[in-house]
């Protein structure tokens, strides 16, 4: 595996689901190093601040941890979670369908952070005889080897994310609780629009707020719900075409293959012809598996036959499936060509350029610049 990756850093694959560090996150030592430097702290002030911060992040890797573990319950996998300056984020194949599921997903990162900081304090209260409220004051991030008040400002924190996490607004834990709650009595798109116009409000209202007070930091908050929000619900739409859209019509019925003892400088000659990335490579009547175009050009030896090259995997499905299916299928890499089966026939293929293109031409997918 990679330690770096498509601009991210891979620290780990913990419950078979990897953890990366985006590569915005090395702004968070500026920050550390700026903040100490400006409020005085010296180094060893810094140096605790910094591990505030880490654990900060740690207590986000947790919460993130809560919605993926949660998720695999009910049989949805998680990409992976990325860690940014603005927090984390689980990247699950999908939300559960059932509302209840997506409930109990949606609570499990929050609940995460109420044993966490229940821990503190039972820690701090109970074992230590300390309250932890009375260890704070203004100089919040000054710890200056005060383990009490370090811990105690954890608390607070993952107190605060617990609350901010629960606002009732996308993309907050707290407008997906919204939703689930909502879909128990309408439609997934009707329930998504309706907590999304509710988030959007609330968005114009911290907006408004933030611009009134001086207060910016709350006006990009704002502006981040109201994004946010409009993008759950396209989202949301999206999906819900793809769940009942059938793929037919899409695939390609008048395609050409290759024998797998068909030689690749037959098969350039092939490609001068037609346009097809993928085609499919028969044994017996069987297919075998596909070669690309360009496989086909990147082959050194042009005499060599095609079944001798790395072949790749060919997916079979119906004719009329629905679209969600190959865009899982091709969004997990499973493969580059589905055979299309008609009458337990082989009717047509469909490859994932093609596929993803009329995901484009229906604004279903935005198409990369």
């Amino acid at each position: 595996m990679a330690i770096f990756e498509k601009g991210s850093l891979s620290v780990g694959r913990y419950f078979d689901i990897p953890v990366k560090i985006h590569w915005s996150f090395g702004y968070i030592i500026f920050y550390v190093i700026y903040t100490g430097y400006t409020d005085n702290m010296g180094v060893a002030g810094a140096l605790w601040f910094g591990l505030f911060i880490l654990s900060l992040f740690l207590c986000v890797v947790l919460h993130e941890y809560g919605h993926a573990l949660a998720a695999r319950r009910y049989g949805v996998k998680t990409l992976d979670i990325i860690l940014t300056p603005l927090g984390g984020i689980a990247r699950l194949m999908k939300m559960p369908d059932k509302p209840i599921q997506e409930l109990v997903v949606a609570l499990a990162g929050p609940a995460v952070n109420v044993v966490i900081a229940t821990i503190i304090f039972l820690v701090l209260y109970v074992g230590m005889g300390v309250n932890p409220i009375f260890h704070i004051d203004e100089n919040l991030y000054f710890f200056n080897g005060n383990p009490i008040k370090f811990f105690s400002v954890l608390m607070v924190v993952n107190v605060t994310l617990i609350i901010f996490n629960l606002l009732p607004v996308f993309p907050m834990d707290g407008g997906r609780v919204l939703r689930a709650l909502l879909a128990m009595k309408w439609k997934k798109v009707t329930a998504t629009l309706i907590a999304a116009r509710i988030g959007q409000v609330c968005s114009l209202a911290f907006i408004g707020l933030g611009l009134y007070s001086g207060n910016f930091i709350l006006a990009l908050i704002g502006i981040f719900i109201f994004q946010g929000a409009y993008m759950e619900y396209r989202q949301t739409k999206a999906e819900s075409i793809l769940q009942s859209t059938t793929i037919e019509g899409l695939g390609l019925s008048d395609f050409q293959y290759f024998q797998h003892d068909d030689k690749v400088t037959n098969a350039r000659e092939l490609l001068n012809y037609t346009q097809q990335p993928f085609f499919p490579v028969y044994k017996d009547g069987n297919v075998l598996g596909s070669i690309s175009r360009e496989q086909i050009l990147a082959s050194p030896d042009p005499y060599v036959t095609l079944d001798n090259l790395e072949l790749n995997a060919v997916i079979s499905i119906s004719h009329n499936a629905v679209w969600m299916e190959c865009y899982n299928i091709f969004l997990q890499g499973k493969t580059d060509l589905c055979l299309l089966i008609r009458d337990g026939i082989p009717g047509g293929i469909l490859d994932k350029y093609t596929f993803y293109q009329n995901m484009v031409d229906k604004k279903l997918l935005r198409q990369k610049k």
